[in-house]
């Protein structure tokens, strides 16, 4: 991936830090580094590039907050102590962050240091949730944002809203698959199981390696370039992300601000931020009935939500008995989670009965609506210290 394409659904958080009246500016870090990922020169190029930081947060140092939209938390460590002097006014954006700290040891110890040493969170969508307190999450010193929704680089063609979801019910339902295709995802038996399930709908892949999809004999698009990849999601009634407890348990996802930029609604695991951040435009289904043919696949898959959920100190809404081969199958009665068919037949019929407001969730999220929570936060901030000021002097 290009250094310029990395995070491309975050871009409108550096617009919102210039729209924002109490003086905030985003740096970009992407996490790119030379060759190919994983070796040693991409990890030099990754701590090079977080050396760099250093010298670009000096260079705006004055600025009251500096947003940092990407980091790493190992190459952080090695370079934070350079930047204590600027620690209150650093706000580090997390997104796989607290995943990686859930599942490697030294991204947790590297977390860990950076909390005691008092670097401070930018949190997607919600830092509510428990066993991370040791992180400092949850925090009122955290900034909290919701994830953008960048409805003008992937604006739909339809005249309206409602018009383009009105003229769709008069059609046959179209379900979508999209993103970068790897066996490992989960995709081949999303779409065997999708197709098996909803035989009166029309299926959708989009990715942007075609030729690695040609085996599932389903209709793609090949969504290497944006205008692509707008007209997939525009195609679809909704959108299913298969994601893996391993990869999302604790991180939001851009692709769901694209769906919701383009009035397409979605289906993901319920877990805490992704169901955080679907809310209002799409549903969740219950984690432990992601389809795999893989029994390795799935017992992995199950013990890595098993460890997160404990962790995060979340039970399965259908209890513990629970597995990644019942995709096909209806929770028990009266279960709080949903099955993923069920998850994707509710999607479809509110998304057909406009009952999704996209509308309004986009305008929520623009960069507008960003910055202004962005005052508030310097505005909450600065009564704080004032108040604090006031009682040391009593």
């Amino acid at each position: 991936m290009k250094a310029e394409d990395f995070h491309k659904a975050m871009r409108p958080v550096n617009e919102a830090c210039l729209l924002a009246k109490s003086g905030w500016i985003c740096l970009s870090n992407p996490l790119v580094g030379w060759g190919e990922e994983g070796m040693i020169r991409w990890k030099i190029g990754i701590l090079l590039r977080h050396i760099a930081l250093v010298f670009r947060c000096f260079k705006k140092a004055s600025f009251p907050h500096i947003l940092i939209r990407e980091f790493s938390s190992v190459p952080l460590l090695l370079v934070f102590p350079f930047l204590l002097p600027l620690r209150k006014k650093l706000f580090f954006m997390v997104h796989q962050n607290i995943q990686w700290a859930a599942q490697r040891k030294s991204e947790k110890i590297a977390l860990l240091l950076l909390s005691k040493l008092g670097a401070r969170w930018a949190i997607l969508e919600t830092q509510e949730f428990s066993g991370f307190e040791k992180f400092n999450i949850p925090s009122e010193k955290n900034l909290v944002l919701p994830h953008p929704c960048d409805a003008m680089r992937l604006k739909s063609g339809r005249a309206s809203l409602s018009q383009g979801l009105s003229k769709l019910r008069s059609e046959r339902a179209v379900i979508g698959v999209a993103g970068y295709y790897r066996a490992e995802k989960g995709m081949d038996e999303l779409v065997c199981l999708l197709r098996k399930t909803f035989p009166e709908f029309g299926i959708l892949l989009g990715v942007p390696n075609p030729e690695a999809v040609k085996h599932l004999d389903v209709e793609t698009i090949d969504t290497s370039t944006d205008e692509a990849y707008r007209e997939m999601i525009s195609r679809c009634d909704v959108l299913v992300f298969n994601h893996r407890p391993e990869g999302y348990f604790y991180r939001a996802s851009g692709p769901v601000a694209d769906a919701a930029a383009c009035g397409t609604a979605v289906v993901t695991p319920d877990f805490p931020i992704l169901g955080k951040q679907v809310a209002g435009i799409g549903e969740t289904f219950h984690p432990l009935t992601a389809p795999t043919k893989a029994p390795k696949r799935a017992r992995r898959s199950r013990s890595t939500y098993e460890n997160l959920r404990q962790l995060g100190g979340r039970r399965p809404p259908g209890g513990d008995d629970l597995d990644f081969c019942r995709a096909n199958q209806p929770l028990e009665t009266g279960s709080a989670g949903l099955s993923l068919p069920a998850a994707v037949r509710r999607a479809i019929e509110k998304a057909r009965n406009v009952e999704y407001d996209f509308e309004t969730y986009c305008a929520a999220r623009s960069a507008r609506a960003i910055a202004k929570q962005l005052d508030e936060f310097h505005i909450e901030k600065s009564k704080k210290t004032k108040e604090g000021l006031a009682a040391t002097q009593m």
